[in-house]
């Protein structure tokens, strides 16, 4: 969690962990707009996503 937060504030997206590194938090205030919204989300699909590949190109690495 702490790790993904971090990205997102490389990315000018604030979110913050809770205590529990398996949640995270995020806040609005009345000044965010839909697309404010549209954004973080989709900065945040781009970080998994290019977790999940890179996970992916890792494991195909290893003999088994």
């Amino acid at each position: 969690g702490g790790e993904l937060a971090a990205r997102m504030r490389e990315r000018n997206v604030n979110i913050y962990t809770s205590g529990n590194p398996q949640r995270l938090r995020a806040c609005t205030h009345l000044d965010v707009t839909h697309a404010d919204l549209m954004h973080a989300a989709s900065v945040m699909r781009s970080i998994l996503e290019g977790e999940r590949v890179a996970v992916a190109a890792t494991a195909g690495s290893h003999a088994y």
